[in-house]
């Protein structure tokens, strides 16, 4: 489609491309006459997660964790349970206010929320909480009854347990350590069930029955009236803020939170409640499909998340955002804390497991030790292996020394005479002897086993005077032997008994010696047989306790990075609203006016777009070159389409001039085929009815006979279709309700709307010279109407047409025009359609060629002597300017500049 093309289209439509956009934009003007203004507040959060700020300050910092973490806030944020609590809170407050508050609702939202509540909510407001008031609970857990505190000489406060709450969690609630909170209720681990009451004490501010739950509390318990005298770090004690800051005056913390308990029980009753229904249903300000609408962004890479609301009441909009922030921070807490509780509680449990078995072990040592005198094990085992040594050494020694002794005492003894030997074995002598062996014998004793001992040391003195005396009496009875003289070999008597003496003397004390010796040595034999297996076993005992000690520093030391971690996680939950949300003073900016421009644009594009595709999608002939592709023939000419008023056209001249350029098409396809004899025969046929068959012949004809020729017209009798058709089988004596023959009626159906719309009229001129009948402006004997009958149905040519019919020429035609019945709905004669030397198709431009015209038209194409031409009928006036070139009309100068402006003609002189 050419620049022009467009324009002209564009030109054709201009009506409707600007009154729908001026009808859009009106009603949407009119439905936003009373817009809803919309309020909007901010916060902005400080999280901490990107700097990687905590305990652990050789935690590298990930990319993808960092997002994952902050995924995890907007998605807390975004869930239902925490957008639940928020219009619980919201409500709650609102419920609570004796009188509207701007600074927390409108008085419109005031009196609209006093009409929706029915009047057993009210009955869930606690106005006022003091120690011997117990708060309503709607559906409470199964649980233990709690002590009444009045009956308790201490001031307590009692904690009933709920499901998934943990110890650690309670303990943090009431600002004091899981080990001061076992303390209090005697329990042994960290096992709590749901249900069971728990003990606090001191605590200054309790429920009388326990039932409201510390753990609901978004506000900062002070740990002077909540925990002992002993203090424990905590980083959640270094956040300040809560929500009584943002109640109002008349409002109680705890009041409030037992009021927003409350409706926490009553909605979860059942689905059909007021406070479910308003929550889960469209309510502006409490549903969570209002609260969902809150946006929540990263800005940037920072640690900072913004949370944004929009809504119709300025205070809401404030509020809501106060109490999302405070409920979104305080579930990211839990939910990060109670992750890391678990891995401390599997600590803490493993430590206490590993702390048992090490001191069973050492218990075991320990009586080991006991049972077997073991001071040091390995000092004690290489002393008495040294001692045994010595007195292995010393007792061979002694064995050696003893056989020695005796073999001496023996060889003396042989060298003494009877006498002599019998006065040795005195009982005198014997009995020193046995006494002197005696006492050598403790002597010996006392040397080698107690020597140590202070307390031996006068009793070993005594013996060895003792010793001494008697060995001085012995020599004195054995001098008395001395007068015998000399031995029997002639020996000195006095020396041998010298000698025998010294012996037996050194005899006695080496077998005193030897015998306590041996008894010394049988009793480290003994203390071997226990130092042997003890070493096997003590071995074991004490590999048992390096595992054990092994195994219980390991677990202390995941204990204590699992509690660092813990305090890291502790740190880097603890969100700070940096930027509180504000009250919005003025409304934002109405989208009214971007409505209405979009409104109209969107308009224009609609019919634009509607313009432009049934321009695509438009299917009928339209034009020559368009029609010569449907068709697959080529064109002889155009006839324009006869309207009721032209305008400033010259439109005379236009039919006059398409009527000759018609005919010179046909005389030059004539002279093409080498048809030159007369007369020359042309053939008007269609596939429908009502093409402008009979109008195109009829000028043609008239212009034919300005030219100098004689013309002959020939024309089917409407009658005679009709007469045929009724007597075909099946139909009755009736006209048929509608006819196929070709009426030409006259319509104006729609003609006042196309004028509104700023359609030309396209309204026909059926008075128009150009549309007369042929017979108004032809002789009688130059137009003749035949029937359709038995005769046309034989009829080889125009003459068989004339002589059945009784016609007589009254001159020799030089062009004979012929039109037949339509050929879609009417049988034809062969020898009419194969006879004429020109045969010429007439369509109408804007009807839609089907298969079966198509069919039809191939059919004939066979019969013809040449290939049929077409004649399209009813053209617009573009098409004829594409025929005619500039067509005659009186313009104004600016339409002259515009036109020559759109093909591009800058320096060409207009000529109209």
């Amino acid at each position: 489609m050419k620049i022009i093309d467009l324009l002209r289209l564009l030109r054709k439509h201009m009506v409707l491309l600007v009154l729908a956009p001026l009808v859009l934009a009106l009603l949407v003007a009119y439905l936003t006459r009373k817009p809803t203004y919309t309020y909007s507040s901010e916060t902005t959060l400080y999280t901490g997660i990107a700097s990687g700020g905590g305990v652990e300050m050789d935690k590298s910092l990930s990319f993808f964790a960092t997002n994952t973490a902050f995924d995890n806030l907007i998605n807390v944020i975004k869930s239902r349970e925490t957008q639940q609590e928020v219009g619980i809170r919201l409500l709650a407050q609102h419920l609570m206010l004796s009188k509207y508050d701007p600074q927390y609702l409108s008085k419109a939202s005031f009196i609209r929320l006093k009409q929706i509540t029915p009047p057993d909510i009210f009955r869930l407001i606690v106005k006022h909480v003091n120690k011997k008031q117990v708060v309503q609970d709607i559906k409470p857990v199964k649980t233990v009854p709690a002590p009444n505190p009045e009956k308790s000489s201490e001031q307590k406060a009692y904690h009933t347990v709920k499901p998934g709450e943990t110890l650690y969690r309670i303990a943090k609630q009431y600002g004091l350590s899981p080990e001061e909170l076992k303390g209090m209720n005697d329990l042994s681990d960290n096992n709590i069930e749901p249900g069971q009451v728990l003990k606090i004490t001191p605590y200054s501010n309790e429920y009388e029955a326990g039932e409201v739950s510390a753990d609901d509390s978004l506000a900062t318990i002070d740990s002077s009236e909540t925990r002992g005298t002993q203090d424990t770090f905590s980083f959640t004690k270094l956040d300040s803020t809560g929500l009584q800051q943002w109640l109002p005056s008349s409002i109680s913390l705890d009041a409030y939170e037992a009021t927003v308990q409350n409706l926490l029980n009553y909605m979860s009753q059942n689905d059909t409640n007021f406070v479910y229904k308003l929550l889960n249903f469209t309510n502006p300000h409490y549903s969570l499909k209002a609260i969902s609408t809150v946006n929540v962004q990263r800005i940037a890479s920072s640690d900072l998340v913004k949370l944004k609301y929009d809504s119709d009441d300025p205070g809401i909009c404030q509020q809501t955002l106060i109490f999302l922030t405070a409920v979104c921070i305080k579930n990211f807490k839990d939910i990060k804390e109670n992750r890391s509780d678990a891995v401390v509680r599997y600590f803490e449990f493993q430590v206490k497991q590993a702390s048992g078995k090490l001191k069973v072990a050492e218990d075991k040592l320990l009586k080991f030790n006991k049972d077997n005198n073991i001071i040091n094990y390995y000092e004690q085992s290489k002393a008495v292996a040294v001692v045994k040594e010595d007195l292995d050494v010393n007792y061979n020694n002694m064995r050696i020394k003893l056989a020695g002794t005796q073999a001496s005492i023996t060889r003396i003894e042989e060298k003494l005479n009877n006498q002599q030997k019998v006065q040795l074995n005195s009982a005198q002598i014997v009995d020193q002897r046995n006494r002197l062996a005696e006492i050598n014998t403790k002597i010996a004793d006392i040397e080698i086993i107690g020597s140590a001992d202070s307390m031996n040391l006068p009793k070993l003195a005594r013996l060895k005077s003792e010793a001494t005396a008697l060995k001085t009496k012995i020599s004195l009875s054995i001098a008395k032997l001395y007068t015998y003289g000399h031995t029997t070999e002639g020996l000195p008597l006095n020396n041998l008994l010298e000698d025998w003496l010294a012996n037996v003397l050194d005899y006695e004390t080496t077998k005193a010696g030897l015998f306590v010796m041996g008894e010394r040595i049988k009793e480290f034999q003994k203390q071997y047989a226990i130092y042997a297996p003890a070493g096997a076993n003590l071995k074991r005992i004490e590999r048992e306790i390096n595992v054990s000690e092994q195994a219980y520093l390991e677990l202390l030391h995941g204990l204590n990075l699992a509690k660092l971690k813990m305090q890291d996680i502790e740190l880097s939950s603890n969100i700070k609203a940096i930027d509180p949300p504000f009250f919005p003073l003025s409304p934002n900016a109405t989208k009214r006016s971007m409505l209405i421009v979009v409104a109209g644009l969107l308009g224009f594009l609609l019919v634009l777009i509607t313009i432009l595709a049934m321009e695509y999608l438009d299917n009928t002939l339209r034009n020559p070159t368009r029609a010569a592709k449907i068709l697959k023939l080529e064109p002889v000419g155009i006839f324009p389409k006869i309207f009721l008023h032209i305008g400033k056209l010259n439109f005379p001249f236009i039919v006059n001039r398409l009527s000759e350029m018609i005919l010179q098409q046909i005389e030059w396809n004539a002279k093409r085929t080498s048809v030159q004899h007369l007369p020359q025969t042309i053939l008007f046929f269609s596939t429908l009815s009502n093409e402008g068959k009979t109008s195109v012949i009829g000028n043609i004809a008239l212009k034919l006979k300005m030219q100098g020729k004689k013309v002959l017209v020939l024309n089917f009798s409407r009658e005679s279709l009709r007469t045929q058709e009724i007597s075909q089988p099946g139909y009755t004596d009736s006209p048929p309700p509608t006819s196929t023959s070709g009426y030409i009626t006259s319509g104006n159906r729609g003609f006042l709307f196309k004028r509104l719309l700023g359609y030309p009229d396209t309204r026909v001129d059926y008075d128009s010279p150009f549309l007369q009948s042929p017979e108004e402006y032809l002789e009688p004997d130059e137009y003749y109407i035949y029937p359709v009958d038995q005769v046309y149905h034989g009829a080889a040519d125009y003459r068989d047409l004339l002589h059945n019919n009784q016609l007589a020429m009254q001159f020799n035609p030089d062009v004979v025009l012929i039109e037949i019945p339509p050929l879609m709905y009417y049988a034809y004669p062969a020898g009419i359609v194969s006879s004429p030397d020109v045969a010429i198709l007439v369509c109408r431009a804007n009807r839609v060629w089907t298969n079966a015209d198509q069919g039809v038209l191939e059919s004939i194409s066979q019969l013809t002597v040449s290939p049929p031409l077409f004649l399209l009928n009813g053209v617009e006036i573009p098409v004829i300017e594409t025929y005619l070139g500039e067509l005659p009309k009186q313009r104004n100068k600016i339409h002259r500049i515009i036109k020559r402006l759109i093909r591009f003609q800058f320096f060409d002189r207009y000529k109209p």
